[in-house]
C-alpha cells in the first residue's frame, strides 16, 4: 500500500493539494492464481517425478481520499 499512497500524494501535490486524508479503504478477494509444473524421468523400472507450484491471491483494492489545500 505504501507505493499507492505515495503515488496519490504526488498526484494531489501536482494538482495543488497540500495533504491527503484517507477516508475509506477496501479490499476484495477476487480469487486465486495458481501455476505449477512437473517432470518425470524413467530409468529402467524406476520412475522419479518432481514438481512445484505457486498460488497467489488476487485482491482488488479501492480507496477514497480527501485532498486538502491550505488557504490564507
Amino acid at each position: 500500500m505504501a507505493p499507492r499512497d505515495a503515488d496519490m500524494a504526488g498526484v494531489a501535490k501536482k494538482n495543488g493539494g497540500n495533504a491527503l486524508l484517507l477516508s475509506a479503504d477496501a479490499a476484495e478477494f477476487m480469487g486465486t492464481y495458481s501455476t505449477g509444473n512437473a517432470i518425470a524421468m524413467r530409468s529402467g523400472n524406476v520412475t522419479t517425478a518432481t514438481g512445484s507450484g505457486v498460488s497467489m491471491p488476487m485482491i482488488r483494492r479501492e480507496a477514497r481520499y480527501y485532498v486538502i489545500r491550505y488557504v490564507d
